[in-house]
C-alpha cells in the first residue's frame, strides 16, 4: 500500500506533468514508436477541423448537472463502496480544446479517491481505469467483478484521453440487441458507456413515432402507415431502406412508449456528457406517398437479401425537391422534440445501390441528403457509414463525387469494419473528411466465441501514425450485437488511453486478473491459447459467428475454422483445473459464465466433428458409423442445452418474455413473440436471411436446432435404407414446415430463470466428451493430411 500523498499546488503538478510523460510514452511497455505517435497527438489540435460544423459537436450540459449525473452512476456500479470515492467535473482539467482528460488523486482530508474529469464521461473513464488497473476490478456486460483492495489505493495520475470521439452502435444494434430494453436495461448500458469513455452513442430507438406523426400531417392514413412500419424486431433494416411492412403491422401504443423511452435514453446521455446522434432522413417512403404527390420521383430497391417484391422498399429520387420537404419536416418534428446535438446519421444507399452512377447525380444526392439537415439545424453534421462503400459499385471516383457533395468539416464517417477491412486508406482517407476508425467485430449478435486482437492493436497504432489527428478523430466499436466476446471490447475501449501498441499478450493476463480477482497460472494458460487461437482471427476469416450447430443442415456445411480445435478444449480443461486450485472461483459470476461459454464452444468443435464423421459414413454407405456419429450429435445437443441452462445469460426465455412486456393485449403479445422468435431464426417469411442472428440459448438448442439436426439424420437414414439419394431442397422444404415455422408460432413458455449447477455440469461434460474430442480431432487431422496429399 502506497502512503498518504502529501501535496502542495505546485508539487501536485509536477508529479501530474511527469506522470503524463510516463503515460503518454509507455516505450517501456508498448509496441511501436511512441515518439512519432505522441507528436502526432501533441499537433492534432494545430489543424483544428476545416472550419466546419465538427467544432459544435460537444456537450452543452452545465457541469454540476453532470457531476450530479456521474456520481448517481458510480452509486449504482458500486453500491455501498461507492462512498469511498468522490466523482467532480473541472472542463478546464486539459488546456486542449478537443481532449477530454481525468485526474486520480487522494485526498488526504476526506481520506477519499477523487477523480476529476473534464465531462461526467471523462470522470467515469477515469474511475474505471482505476478500478481495472489499481483495483483489479472489471465491469462488463455480463456481469462485474467489483472486489475492491481496502483501503484503496492512493495514487495520484492524469491521463489526456487521445480520441476526441468514442463512438458506440450499429445501426442493426438497436433491433438485435437493444429491441426488447426497458429504461432499467437502458441505464445499465449508459452506466457502461460511459465506464468505457463512450462519449459519441448512437440513440435511434423511438424514431418511428416521429415518422407517423409526419406522414400523417402529409396525409397518409394510419392503413398506409402501418402497411408501411416493420415489426418492433426488423426496425433497424426499415430504417435502412431494406425492407418494409415484414413482422408488422406495428402497434401504436408500441411507438409511444418507444418515443418516451427515447427521451430517458436522451437525457441521461447529455446529462452524462455525451454527444447523441440522432436519425436523420435517407430518402426512404412507403409507395403510398404518391397518393398526396402524384409526380413523386420513386427508385425501387428489389429484393433485399431474397424479400420478394412485396416487401421491397422505395426511394425518393434525392434532387426530387419532396425529398429535401419531408426530411427537413422529420428533423424538425425530432429536434422539436428531444432536441439535439447537432450530428445526425442517415445512409442513403445502404445495401441499395444507387440508380445512376453519374459523378454529378451522386454529388447532388450528397448535397440533398445534408441540405435536408441544414434547412433545419445550420451547424448538422452528417454521420455517414463506409460500410455503403464496400459494394463494387463504388470506385474512388464515384465515392469523392458523393462525399463533394459535403463541405469538408460537415461530414463524420464512421470506417465500420476498419480491423479487418478499412477502407479510409482505400478512399484516400475519406478525401479529407474526418473520420472515425471502427471495430464491427459481430454480425447478428451471434454466440461464437471470435476476436481479432492482432488487427486492432495493428489497426489503430497504424492508422494513428498514418493519417493526422483532425482527420482520424476517435475510435468507436460497431457490433451488430452485444453480451458476446467482452474481452474484445474491453480491449478496444482501452485504446483511448494507449499510445502505440499494446503488449497482447501481458494485457489478457491483466486482463485474467481483472476478470476472476484470482491470479491462477491455469486461468493464464487459458487465456493465452484463447488469445493465440480464437482471439487471434486472420484478416481473410469473415464468418465471425459461424457454427455448425445453428446452421440448418445440409451435406455441404462449411468447415471453417481459423484456429487448432485443440484450443478449446485445453481451455476447459485449464479452467476447470484452475478452481481446483482456486476454490475462490466457484463464486465468481464471470468465471461461471466463463466456463458456460468455453464449454459451448467445446461442445460446437464437437458437433463439427462428429458432423463431418456423419457426412462421411453416409456418403461411403457405412450405417454402422452412421448410427455412432448420429447418436454422438443429439446426445451432444442434449448437453449444450444442459449447460446453457444453468446461466441466465444464456436463455431464450429472458428475450422472449421480455418481447411480450411491450403490450398488456394477449394477440399482441403473440405477435411481439413472433417477432423475437423470427429474427433469431428464419429472419424472414421464408427463411430470407436464416440463422443469421442465430443465438446459442438455452431453448433455442431444445426445440429448435436439435430438432433439425434429428430431422436431417432421419432424412439421410432413410435414404441410406431406401437407395434414393439425399434431396436437399425437399429437406429444406420440410423442415420448414415442420419444425422452423412451427418454432416461431410457439406459445411455449421458454424458462426464463437458470436450472443446474455451471461447475457441476461443466466438469461432467468435460469428463464425457474429452477423450473423444482428442481421438476425433486426430482422426480429422489425419484425414486433412491425406486430402492435401
Amino acid at each position: 500500500m502506497e502512503k498518504p500523498i502529501k501535496l502542495g499546488p505546485t508539487q501536485l503538478v509536477k508529479v501530474i506533468l511527469s506522470t503524463l510523460v510516463i503515460q503518454n510514452s509507455m516505450c517501456a511497455v508498448t509496441e511501436g514508436n511512441c515518439d512519432n505517435e505522441f507528436k502526432l497527438l501533441a499537433n492534432s489540435d494545430q489543424n483544428k477541423n476545416n472550419g466546419g460544423n465538427l467544432k459544435y459537436l460537444r456537450s452543452q450540459v452545465p457541469s454540476d448537472i453532470q457531476q450530479e449525473t456521474a456520481q448517481m452512476a458510480m452509486k449504482r456500479i458500486l453500491g455501498p463502496i461507492s462512498h469511498k470515492i468522490s466523482l467532480k467535473i473541472d472542463p478546464s482539467l486539459t488546456t486542449s480544446e478537443y481532449r477530454d482528460s481525468f485526474l486520480v488523486s487522494y485526498d488526504e482530508l476526506s481520506g477519499l479517491i477523487l477523480i476529476t474529469g473534464t465531462t461526467g464521461v471523462a470522470s467515469l473513464y477515469g474511475l474505471n481505469d482505476f478500478l481495472r488497473n489499481h483495483c483489479s476490478c472489471l465491469v462488463v456486460w455480463e456481469g462485474a467483478q467489483l472486489s475492491l483492495p481496502d483501503p484503496l489505493p492512493q495514487v495520484v495520475y492524469q491521463k489526456i484521453i487521445v480520441d476526441r470521439f468514442r463512438y458506440y452502435q450499429n445501426v442493426c444494434t438497436d433491433s438485435y440487441s437493444f429491441v426488447w430494453w426497458d429504461w432499467d436495461r437502458w441505464e445499465k448500458e449508459i452506466d457502461w458507456m460511459a465506464l468505457h469513455g463512450i462519449n459519441m452513442p448512437l440513440a435511434f430507438t423511438g424514431q418511428e413515432e416521429i415518422w407517423r406523426r409526419v406522414y400523417t400531417k402529409i396525409g397518409l392514413s394510419q392503413a398506409d402507415i402501418s402497411e408501411y412500419i416493420t415489426g418492433p424486431a426488423f426496425l433497424a433494416w426499415w430504417r435502412m431502406g431494406n425492407i418494409q411492412k415484414w413482422g408488422g403491422p406495428i402497434l401504436n401504443t408500441f411507438l409511444q412508449r418507444k418515443l418516451d423511452l427515447l427521451h430517458k435514453i436522451i437525457s441521461r446521455m447529455r446529462n452524462m456528457g455525451m454527444i447523441p446522434v440522432l436519425p436523420a432522413f435517407a430518402g426512404n417512403v412507403p409507395l403510398s406517398i404518391q397518393k398526396i404527390f402524384p409526380n413523386a420521383s420513386l427508385i425501387e430497391h428489389k429484393h433485399w437479401n431474397s424479400f420478394n417484391k412485396s416487401y421491397s422498399t422505395f426511394m425518393l429520387t434525392p434532387t426530387d425537391p419532396l425529398f429535401t420537404k419531408i426530411g427537413q419536416n422529420f428533423l424538425h418534428e425530432l429536434t422539436t422534440e428531444i432536441g439535439t446535438n447537432h450530428i445526425y446519421s442517415c445512409d442513403t444507399f445502404n445495401e441499395n445501390d444507387p440508380q445512376g452512377n453519374s459523378s454529378d447525380f451522386l454529388r447532388n444526392a450528397a448535397k440533398a441528403t445534408y441540405a435536408a439537415m441544414t434547412i433545419v439545424d445550420p451547424k448538422a453534421v452528417w454521420m455517414m457509414q463506409s460500410w455503403v462503400f464496400h459494394s463494387s459499385f463504388w470506385t474512388n471516383e464515384l465515392v469523392e463525387s458523393y462525399l463533394s457533395g459535403v463541405d469538408l468539416g460537415n461530414a463524420l464517417i464512421l470506417d465500420l469494419e476498419a480491423e479487418r477491412r478499412p477502407l479510409y486508406s482505400k478512399f484516400n482517407n475519406f478525401y479529407g473528411h474526418a473520420f472515425i476508425w471502427c471495430m464491427l467485430q459481430n454480425f447478428g449478435g451471434t454466440s461464437n466465441i471470435y476476436g481479432a486482437l492482432d488487427l486492432v492493436n495493428n489497426g489503430i497504432s497504424f492508422a494513428r501514425g498514418n493519417v493526422t489527428a483532425d482527420k482520424l478523430v476517435g475510435i468507436g466499436s460497431c457490433p451488430e450485437g452485444i453480451n458476446q466476446n467482452s474481452v474484445m471490447f474491453e480491449f478496444l475501449h482501452e485504446a483511448s488511453l494507449q499510445l502505440g501498441q499494446v503488449n497482447v499478450t501481458n494485457w489478457i493476463y491483466k486482463y485474467s486478473d481483472q476478470r476472476y480477482a484470482v491470479t491462477n497460472d491455469y486461468l493464464y494458460k487459458a487465456w493465452k491459447r484463447l488469445r493465440d487461437g480464437p482471439y487471434n482471427a486472420p484478416q481473410a476469416y469473415d464468418n465471425h459467428g459461424y457454427s455448425v450447430v445453428t446452421k440448418r443442415p445440409s451435406l455441404k456445411l462449411s468447415k471453417q475454422l481459423w484456429y487448432n480445435p485443440e484450443d478449446m478444449q485445453k481451455v476447459l480443461e485449464y479452467f476447470l483445473t484452475a478452481l481446483n486450485s482456486s476454490s475462490a472461483l466457484k463464486d465468481s459470476e464471470l468465471y461461471k459464465h466463463d466456463l458456460v461459454d468455453f464449454t459451448r464452444q467445446f461442445l460446437n468443435i464437437l458437433v463439427t466433428f462428429n458432423y463431418r464423421g456423419l457426412v462421411n459414413s453416409y456418403q461411403k454407405q457405412r450405417l454402422e458409423k452412421f448410427t455412432h456419429y448420429a447418436t454422438a450429435i443429439l446426445d451432444i445437443f442434449n448437453d449444450l442445452q444442459t449447460i446453457l441452462q444453468t446461466s441466465k445469460n444464456f436463455l431464450l426465455g429472458i428475450w422472449v418474455k421480455a418481447s411480450e412486456t411491450w403490450s398488456d393485449n394477449a394477440k399482441d403479445k403473440l405477435e411481439l413473440r413472433y417477432n423475437a422468435l423470427n429474427q433469431i431464426t428464419l429472419w424472414g417469411p421464408s427463411g430470407e436471411i436464416s440463422d443469421y442472428a442465430a443465438k446459442q440459448w438455452a431453448g433455442s438448442v431444445e426445440h429448435y436446432y436439435k430438432p433439425r439436426w434429428h430431422s436431417f439424420i432421419n432424412a439421410l437414414n432413410a435414404s441410406m435404407h431406401s437407395g434414393i439419394p439425399f434431396n436437399s431442397k425437399k429437406f429444406k422444404k420440410n423442415v420448414m414446415k415442420n419444425v422452423e415455422i412451427p418454432f416461431t408460432l410457439s406459445n411455449y413458455s421458454f424458462p426464463s430463470t437458470p436450472t443446474g449447477d455451471s461447475l457441476l455440469e461443466a466438469k461432467r461434460i468435460y469428463g464425457k466428451w474429452n477423450i473423444v474430442f482428442s481421438q476425433l480431432n486426430t482422426k480429422m487431422r489425419r484425414r486433412r493430411k491425406h486430402q492435401n496429399r
